[in-house]
């Protein structure tokens, strides 16, 4: 009787930690999803050398948001799937 208090002991605080991961992750993944759908643009009126730099880096921060949006997606996606499965 000892194991199965144990081991429900442990299943409960499975599902702590993974309900709290989900709630972590939650927030994180629908900001990440956001920005990638409505990327900062460079204001106007910018020209010259600040809007070349902007440009430059505009492709590299739309592409790294993209992999922090899958990946915190498929985090999220992994944790719900895990949850389930209790």
């Amino acid at each position: 009787m000892g194991d199965e208090v144990h081991g429900g002991d442990a299943h409960d605080a499975l599902r702590r930690a993974l309900e709290h991961q989900a709630a972590a992750l939650a927030p994180i993944a629908a900001r990440l999803h956001t920005a990638v759908a409505h990327p900062p643009i460079a204001p106007a009126d910018w020209y010259g050398p600040a809007s070349e730099a902007y440009a430059a880096l505009e492709v590299r921060l739309r592409a790294r948001v993209g992999v922090a949006e899958r990946a915190a997606a498929a985090a999220l996606q992994s944790t719900r799937r895990a949850l389930a499965g209790l």
